[in-house]
C-alpha cells in the first residue's frame, strides 16, 4: 500500500511589526519564506496579512486602495479592479440591476476565494504572521511558482 504524501511541516510565525507601527503605516509589505505579503490595516480597524501578488494577472496588490463594499473591507487591485475580501481572500463584484425594473439595493456577489490569506498572531503588541496551508491551493499561488514569476507583465 503506497503511503499518501504528508503536508509540509507548518511554518514558525515569523514577526512582521509592531502593531502600532502597522496600524500607522496602514500597508507593509514583507517577504516570508520566498512569498510577499502585505500586511493591512482595514477600514474596520483589524490588521489582515493577504499575498502581496493579485491572483489575476500578478499585479502588485500594495498600491490597491482599501475600501468598504458590501460590508466588507477590501484590498482593490490597481490594475483592473478586482476587489479582494481581506478577511476570506474572495473576489466579489456588484452585480448589475436595472433600477428601471428593480428597486433592489446593490447586490455583491463573489467569484470564490482566489487570494491566499495569513494568520496573523498578535502577541502584547508585537505582531507575527503565519502562512496559511499551502496545501489548500488558491489561485494567487500560481505568482509565487517559477512559472508565474517569468509570466507577470503588469508591475
Amino acid at each position: 500500500m503506497a503511503e499518501s504524501p504528508s503536508a509540509p511541516p507548518m511554518q514558525e510565525p515569523v514577526f512582521v511589526g509592531r502593531r502600532e507601527d502597522l496600524v500607522k503605516a496602514k500597508k507593509t509589505k514583507i517577504t516570508v519564506n520566498d512569498r510577499e505579503i502585505i500586511i493591512v490595516y482595514s477600514t474596520k480597524g483589524k490588521l489582515h496579512a493577504i499575498d502581496a501578488l493579485c491572483y489575476h494577472q500578478g499585479g502588485s496588490l500594495f498600491e490597491g486602495d482599501i475600501e468598504e463594499l458590501g460590508g466588507r473591507s477590501c484590498i482593490v487591485c490597481p490594475f483592473h479592479k478586482y476587489s479582494i475580501t481581506l478577511s476570506t481572500g474572495e473576489c466579489i463584484y456588484e452585480e448589475a440591476v436595472n433600477p428601471r425594473k428593480s428597486k433592489t439595493k446593490t447586490v455583491w456577489k463573489t467569484l470564490g476565494r482566489k487570494q491566499r490569506i495569513h494568520r496573523l498572531i498578535d502577541k502584547e503588541d508585537d505582531v507575527y504572521v503565519e502562512l496559511s496551508d499551502l496545501t489548500d491551493k488558491r489561485e494567487s499561488d500560481y505568482f509565487y511558482t517559477e512559472e508565474g514569476r517569468n509570466s507577470i507583465s503588469i508591475m
